[in-house]
This record gives C-alpha cells, sequence and structure tokens, in this order.
C-alpha cells in the first residue's frame, strides 16, 4: 500500500496551484492561508533540516493570528 493509492498525503490542503502561482492566483487569498499554516509548519519540522525551524516558527505564529473570531478562541 502506498501514499498515492490510498488517497493520503502530509499536506492535504496543498496542491500544485498553492506553489507554481499564476498570475490570477496570485491574487487568492485561500491559496496564501493554506500555505501559511499549522500544517505546514509541522510538515516542514518533520521533513527539513533544522534551517527551516524559523520559517515553521513564522508560519505557527502566522496562523494564531489568522482567526475569524478571537473572543471564541479566547
Amino acid at each position: 500500500m502506498t501514499i498515492t493509492n490510498t488517497g493520503l498525503t502530509t499536506l492535504p490542503k496543498i496542491r500544485h496551484e498553492h506553489i507554481f502561482l499564476t498570475n490570477f492566483s496570485k491574487m487568492r487569498v485561500d491559496l496564501a492561508a493554506h500555505t501559511v499554516s499549522t500544517t505546514v509548519a509541522k510538515a516542514m519540522r518533520h521533513f527539513l533540516t533544522e534551517e527551516a525551524e524559523e520559517t515553521a516558527n513564522f508560519i505557527e505564529k502566522f496562523d494564531w493570528l489568522n482567526v475569524t473570531n478571537y473572543q471564541e478562541c479566547y
């Protein structure tokens, strides 16, 4: 059994269009929000070297600020 035939991925929301942007997709906020998420930070920590740690920290802190209603969260 492989990841390909099970449909499981490490970053389920991240697709080709999130990384390779066109002129129109550069204006899509949802693509940016998916790219800067806690899931991406965790994947960076797991798969990349220690050089990516600061980027993962930044992404995680940015995701903390990306809330719809802060009164419900805190």
